[in-house]
């Protein structure tokens, strides 16, 4: 299950997803959020004992106040993988992208081609 961004995520009055998230981790699955989607995950307790990133370090402190995973943070320009859990900052769609095509199982030499077809775009 992805959780995408947005500012609505900063909200308190939003639905709690951690059962849904919980429900698709335990039967398998991935569970991965970019920007502030990342929320939905800490307020759900997955960040507490996952390496993860989101917006910056204090986002997920300042916005979720279930959030005690500070000591798994991570500092990254690119999306963090750990445990079949996926996170990414805003800026980073295209490595969290590939990311979940990883955990997904598509080989190393089609998200290799994905990623260099969309970085050609910064040449």
């Amino acid at each position: 299950m992805v959780v995408v961004g947005g500012s609505v995520w900063e909200s308190d009055s939003l639905p709690d997803l951690g059962q849904v998230l919980r429900n698709q981790q335990s039967s398998g699955g991935i569970v991965a959020g970019i920007c502030g989607g990342t929320l939905a995950l800490a307020r759900a307790g997955f960040l507490e004992d996952v390496l993860h990133t989101s917006n910056n370090a204090g986002y997920l402190s300042e916005n979720a106040k279930e959030y005690s995973g500070h000591n798994y943070f991570r500092a990254s320009a690119s999306a963090v993988s750990d445990k079949r859990v996926i996170t990414a900052p805003g800026t980073a769609p295209v490595s969290f992208t590939a990311a979940i095509f990883e955990s997904l199982g598509l080989d190393a030499d089609t998200v290799h081609q994905f990623r260099g077809m969309l970085a050609a775009e910064h040449e």
